[in-house]
């Protein structure tokens, strides 16, 4: 996710993630098999962004090295791409805690990120995505990590 060969790998998951709805600057129809390709396509780079993160967190040079770009920042920046996906919990509960365990990573090890995502409505989507994993367990843990990270535990 940093620095010299793995800069494409890193631009490639956030396009995967990001632009989900369009693929060589053309729209996809939302269930045709293109659609429902991509789909598991993203699913894939929402697991390889959750590992990687989670192999990185806790060394010293994850907030210096892989969260240094601006564009995880803001509210245009990955974290609320992250957290866009979390709020669509109803209709995609495992991508949703794929995209939930990599912010838990990012706010684990950055300080800069925790005060940023204060600014992107969390504790609202995070609520929410843990009202839709009372009935998946996954999402419901990652989502009162979240919360908890975030002082809002209840």
């Amino acid at each position: 996710l940093t620095g010299c060969g793995f800069g494409d790998v890193k631009r490639t998951l956030v396009s995967l993630i990001a632009d989900h709805t369009t693929f060589e600057g053309e729209a996809v129809e939302e269930n045709s098999a293109e659609a429902k390709y991509f789909h598991k396509i993203r699913t894939c780079a929402f697991t390889v962004l959750s590992n990687a993160l989670d192999a990185m967190g806790g060394t010293d040079v994850f907030e210096d090295q892989c969260l240094a770009d601006e564009e995880w920042a803001g509210e245009d920046g990955f974290l609320s791409v992250l957290l866009k996906e979390m709020n669509q919990a109803t209709s995609r509960p495992h991508d949703a805690y794929l995209a939930g365990k990599s912010i838990k990573t990012i706010l684990e090890n950055s300080s800069r990120m925790r005060s940023n995502v204060s600014q992107l409505e969390a504790t609202r989507i995070i609520l929410d995505a843990q009202t839709v994993g009372k009935g998946y367990p996954l999402l419901n843990n990652v989502s009162e990590s979240l919360l908890e990270i975030l002082g809002e535990a209840k």
